[in-house]
């Protein structure tokens, strides 16, 4: 079977620690996961003890600077800390999430994978308006919401769960970065929804956008 890895982050909510104590425990259990293929991404204002106490478990820790808003991006951050590592794939989670199956019977080396978003955040209508100034020519299909029956684009996908092959881990990333850059600089359509509530000036905060 491939070699798996995961990550996810810790911030500094209270909760973040519990939930992610017990998603690792969960994927030992369910995916057959060593300690060290278990990547715990913490931001730099998580204490060093809470550090301490994933390493001690066997669990692999990473320094992680927060990217974009510092809240909702963070996810596309971790993955410059993988690409070091020796894997086939590598499944990025939400750290409220918990394993009850085996994850790796779902998936697949040839291209990314992600859970479509539950509800239409932000609407079809936003996605639309935003597509065209992307440079988008033939929009991608409409596909039902996870939580709700409500219509999307193909590929809107926020649901806490990218498996992202090895071979496209690094393109994957690079790419992911530009466009949430493009996002914020073309946010317009995200502000009046009410879906974005930061400035550009404030979100600038990367290892990209240095580059």
């Amino acid at each position: 079977m491939s070699r798996t890895i995961y990550s996810f982050i810790i911030d500094t909510a209270p909760a973040f620690p519990y939930q992610g104590w017990h998603l690792a425990k969960s994927l030992c259990l369910r995916c057959a996961a060593a300690p060290d293929t278990i990547h715990v991404q913490l931001t730099d204002a998580v204490p060093s003890e809470t550090v301490r106490l994933f390493a001690a478990c066997g669990y692999r820790t990473h320094r992680l600077s927060p990217f974009g808003d510092g809240k909702w991006c963070n996810k596309l951050a971790q993955l410059p800390n993988l690409l070091g590592e020796t894997f086939d794939i590598a499944v990025l989670l939400d750290t409220d999430m918990i394993a009850v199956a085996d994850v790796r019977t779902f998936l697949c080396s040839d291209f990314v994978q992600a859970k479509v978003v539950d509800f239409p955040n932000p609407s079809l209508a936003v996605l639309r308006e935003l597509y065209s100034p992307a440079g988008g020519d033939d929009e991608p299909p409409i596909v039902r919401t996870d939580g709700i029956d409500a219509p999307t684009l193909h590929g809107n996908c926020n649901g806490g769960f990218y498996a992202v092959p090895r071979p496209l881990a690094e393109s994957y990333s690079e790419e992911w970065r530009r466009w949430a850059v493009w996002l914020f600089e073309n946010d317009e359509p995200l502000r009046r929804a009410g879906r974005m509530k930061k400035s550009i000036k404030s979100v600038r905060r990367s290892p990209f956008d240095a580059r």
